[in-house]
């Protein structure tokens, strides 16, 4: 899709890093830093985003239906 001269790309892949979804600690062993792992499915919660690169935009599928809508309504 073209957008004002910007190709647009959407990629699922598009993801950046979030809040943590644990607090982090000096003293916690590895062992039970794998189990909070395993249970909060990571670290980070992860995001959509937006990248830019030049004249290429990579958007989250989420976004890019968000701002179909909003060209939609104007």
């Amino acid at each position: 899709m073209m957008l004002g001269g910007l190709q647009i790309y959407v990629d699922l892949n598009c993801i950046k890093k979030g809040p943590r979804l644990f607090p982090e600690s000096k003293n916690r062993s590895r062992r039970v830093t794998k189990k909070l792992i395993r249970r909060h499915g990571g670290t980070h919660k992860m995001e959509p985003c937006i990248l830019q690169m030049g004249d290429k935009v990579i958007m989250h599928p989420i976004l890019y239906e968000t701002l179909w809508r909003r060209i939609q309504n104007d």
